[in-house]
């Protein structure tokens, strides 16, 4: 009984679009509106109704490589962006097209989108930022404005809140190396701010220097958050025996 009903209910043009979809409708084969949720009608014989489309929330789990901050040390970034596609918002011409596309293109357009914004957002932090939650955090936000007003003219939609999660940032080995060895060049400087003889602070943090630039075959890409160390004889403008370090 349930499928001759259906089956009736088919043939005078009444139609279902379930929660979180819309059926796009064809006139004389041409697009002409998208229908649903719900219950609804078409003409028969003139109209015809295609595949329902999802207008739910989506997630789409993007990565990138070789992301550059802005002193040129490369990222990987791990990141989630969630969004919804709503072709109601969408003119006809533009609506005909995105309809009948399949689910990779949509996700394809919002990883270019994406890229794109992520590359511009991480070229303004230095490496060393990058690896903090307030960098993250700004990128975040900045990163899902972006999408949201790109996106818009394609029906395609990032939550306005936590559209964009990035999940993992991950930095070179040499690089990471590098902070270490920064943290131990702090470490060094603070223990000769205590001595007296500024020639020998001056020796010391020279040896210091060519010690790691000769670890890294004399790149100083690698060394940029070194370059406060040896111009760190400005040990900030710490006293040593009277007078700047400088």
């Amino acid at each position: 009984m349930k499928r001759l009903i259906q089956a009736l209910g088919h043939a005078v043009g009444i139609r279902f679009a379930p929660d979180n979809h819309v059926v796009p409708v064809l006139r004389l084969g041409q697009f002409n509106r998208v229908e649903g949720p719900g219950f609804f009608c078409i003409i028969p014989l003139i109209e015809q109704s295609l595949p329902a489309v999802n207008t739910g929330l989506r997630v789409a789990n993007l990565s990138f490589r070789e992301v550059l901050s802005r002193d040129k040390i490369v990222f990987t970034f791990y990141l989630v962006v969630l969004f919804a596609f709503e072709p109601s918002m969408l003119s006809k011409e533009v609506a005909a097209q995105l309809v009948r596309a399949p689910e990779g293109l949509l996700r394809s357009i919002v990883e270019g989108y994406a890229s794109q914004g992520l590359r511009r957002l991480a070229s303004a932090f230095d490496a060393e930022d990058l690896c903090g939650k307030s960098a993250l955090s700004n990128i975040e936000r900045d990163l899902t404005r972006f999408l949201r007003a790109q996106l818009h003219v394609l029906g395609l939609v990032p939550s306005k809140n936590g559209g964009v999660l990035i999940m993992e940032i991950v930095a070179p080995d040499r690089f990471k190396r590098t902070m270490l060895n920064v943290k131990r060049h702090e470490a060094i400087l603070r223990m000769l701010s205590k001595y007296e003889d500024s020639e020998l602070i001056e020796r010391a943090v020279m040896a210091e220097f060519l010690t790691g630039l000769e670890e890294r075959g004399g790149d100083l890409t690698l060394l940029s958050p070194l370059d406060a160390i040896y111009p760190l004889c400005s040990l900030t403008t710490e006293k040593v025996s009277g007078r700047d370090v400088q």
